[in-house]
């Protein structure tokens, strides 16, 4: 897997858990920008990815916390 397919997995992902609009709030991005790099049309910067990384990271927690 090539690190943009990785890019886009963990965006698309951290999208799913807590939705577009919240998601944009946290990596600080337009809703232009959010949906330019979920549609692959710019690429996505690695302060993105660790964003959503740590979205993905916080579900996690809390469903091992139940």
């Amino acid at each position: 897997m090539n690190r943009q397919a990785l890019y886009f997995s963990a965006l698309e992902g951290a999208a799913k858990v807590i939705g577009k609009a919240r998601l944009k709030q946290r990596l600080g991005v337009s809703a232009a920008t959010l949906s330019a790099w979920l549609n692959r049309e710019r690429p996505i910067p690695e302060a993105a990815f660790l964003g959503a990384v740590d979205v993905l990271q916080e579900r996690g927690l809390n469903r091992e916390d139940r």
